[in-house]
């Protein structure tokens, strides 16, 4: 999962212990947050992954890329997919490692598709992907990033009605959409 605020981190929280056990579940995160500590401190098993963009202190870089995926927008939108790839690579490669030493069986990309797009690499992994979109907004989510997300996404959740109505809106297969109500359990 990745977040600034911490509020994916919260729904990821408010989701595991729907599951009733934390023992069996190896959190990755992006950013290190009070949240994430206190997730330590509850007992959940977190790893922290440095990622160049989402980890804490990136703020110029932010401003960058930004930039750069604006250009990659008007100069041709399916660029910004493979971009964000090459961005994220080394942790991608680090998430994969972690995977497989930790057998894990299941990648839960918690907070929306159009922003965590570039976990689809991990689809060489062959584990079933779970993207958990909380938030409105589909930016940069064109042709290929739609068709690589409907093929590679096991099953996407929304938090709401009226986020799957904006997934379904923005090209995303609402058969594949199932709503999970994010209120505390």
């Amino acid at each position: 999962t990745s977040s600034s605020l911490g509020g994916s981190i919260n729904s990821l929280r408010a989701m595991v212990n729907s599951l009733g056990t934390k023992k069996n579940i190896t959190l990755a995160i992006f950013t290190q947050t009070d949240t994430s500590a206190q997730l330590i401190a509850e007992g959940y098993k977190v790893i922290y992954i440095n990622d160049w963009y989402y980890s804490t202190g990136a703020r110029y870089r932010k401003i960058i890329v930004r930039i750069i995926v604006k250009c990659l927008s008007i100069v041709n939108s399916n660029l910004i997919y493979y971009f964000e790839i090459l961005l994220h690579y080394s942790s991608l490669k680090k998430l994969a490692s972690i995977c497989y030493v930790r057998q894990i069986n299941i990648i839960h990309a918690n907070n929306k598709i159009s922003r965590d797009i570039f976990m689809l690499w991990l689809k060489k992994l062959n584990l079933p992907i779970i993207s958990h979109n909380r938030s409105h907004g589909f930016s940069n989510f064109g042709q290929l990033k739609r068709h690589k997300a409907n093929k590679h996404i096991f099953r996407f959740i929304a938090v709401s009605r009226s986020i799957k109505y904006d997934m379904i809106n923005n090209g995303i297969d609402k058969k594949k959409i199932s709503v999970l109500w994010n209120i505390p359990l």
